[in-house]
């Protein structure tokens, strides 16, 4: 666990609360502090950028944590101890979208939750390889099984359209719901007869 090279204190990594420059870590408020208060103006930097530079870190590092949830999952699914160096390269070209002929770029999020969905389908791909004799096993089964996913990556983009602009109208009618419900609370509460007036409040005014 490290400590921040700005207030001295522990970092807990776990929060991205933190962000690293150039081998020390700080507190994100911290950064922001230091950084916006160098003497040297050359390098001092505004808010604005210290606060894209944190975006940009706390990015990197799930994308970090993701790519190892990936080949966690890999490990796990297909029962293997070992990965070529050769398929982690592949790995990060298909994610910078350089992979052969394949334009898109497919971040290691997709690539998982594609994985974790097709499960099944690519177990049942495999029985009928084994029915039809073709054995196909270790990492030569990943890459075959990533040729699947990779070719139904389009259909999958397509989906997960559909499935946030479905979220966003959900979304969308909650809120005038809320909306509405809060609109009539208003009235009721408007409507409502004052209980602190008495009967004999009103005789006073007859």
């Amino acid at each position: 666990m490290k400590a921040c090279a700005f207030c001295k204190e522990k970092i807990i990594k776990e929060n991205n609360c933190y962000v690293e420059r150039n081998g020390k870590a700080y507190h994100n408020n911290c950064f922001i502090e230091y950084m916006t208060t160098i003497k040297n103006l050359r390098w001092r930097w505004t808010k604005e950028q210290c606060e894209k530079y944190i975006e940009e870190f706390i990015s990197k590092i799930k994308s970090k944590n993701t790519r190892k949830a990936l080949t966690d999952y890999i490990f796990e699914f297909y029962g293997i101890t070992y990965l070529s160096k050769s398929f982690y390269i592949k790995l990060d070209s298909i994610y910078k979208g350089r992979y052969l002929h394949f334009k898109n770029a497919v971040s290691p999020e997709d690539l998982l939750d594609m994985w974790k969905r097709q499960a099944n389908y690519l177990k049942s791909v495999n029985l009928v390889n084994i029915n039809k004799g073709k054995i196909i096993k270790d990492e030569n089964r990943v890459n075959y099984d990533l040729s699947i996913l990779l070719s139904k990556y389009d259909s999958y983009c397509k989906w997960k359209l559909e499935k946030e602009t479905e979220n966003k109208r959900l979304e969308a009618q909650i809120a005038d719901i809320n909306k509405n419900t809060e609109a009539i609370n208003q009235i009721s509460k408007q409507r409502r007869p004052n209980k602190s007036n008495s009967i004999f409040d009103y005789l006073d005014e007859i």
